[in-house]
């Protein structure tokens, strides 16, 4: 077994491809822990920098990162790396749908299924009251109209909104 000395801070950094104030900020916030050991004048020293990789992979998010900081991590971590940025893009198309379709919404072009139903139904239900008072009207409006006659239109009418009820109920079922 071959024992490497600890890398400095420094030359770390340079392995990594950022700066030494980065690896020292990862080192007190204790993103960087089990892969550190300390000089006996308490000076931090990277012991395995392979575990140090995968120390500060797992604690970084570069999502919010610089576009060439993505392309960085994305070359240096190979094809997982990829993925990084295919997020990010991900990321991007749904917050751009996500206020298309907020500004579709103010601005009238998109509205509530709930509150389009809630209309039609009102708008259905007042049509048929309407048509149901048809023949009281007549009967107003005409005196001499016979009660059958009445009877029949009333009927004929009911008979003619449950037809379309039940082509509305038969569309649903489809």
């Amino acid at each position: 077994m071959i024992v490497t000395p600890p890398l400095s801070l420094t030359a770390y950094a340079q392995r990594r491809g950022v700066s030494k104030m980065t690896i020292s900020t990862a080192i007190k916030s204790g993103r960087l822990s089990k892969s550190v050991v300390r000089t006996g004048k308490g000076q931090p020293k990277i012991a395995d920098p392979e575990l140090a990789d995968e120390e500060l992979d797992a604690t970084t998010d570069h999502s919010k990162a610089p576009a060439y900081v993505k392309e960085r991590e994305s070359a240096r971590a190979g094809a997982a790396g990829g993925s990084l940025a295919e997020a990010s893009a991900e990321e991007k198309r749904w917050k751009a749908a996500r206020a298309k379709l907020e500004y579709e919404r103010r601005a009238g072009e998109l509205v509530e299924i709930a509150e389009v139903e809630k209309q039609m139904r009102d708008v259905i239900a007042a049509c048929k009251g309407k048509i149901l008072g048809i023949p009281s009207k007549l009967r107003q409006m005409f005196p001499d109209f016979t009660h059958e006659h009445l009877v029949k239109l009333d009927d004929l009418l009911r008979e003619a909104l449950e037809e379309l009820a039940d082509a509305g109920a038969a569309k649903e079922a489809a």
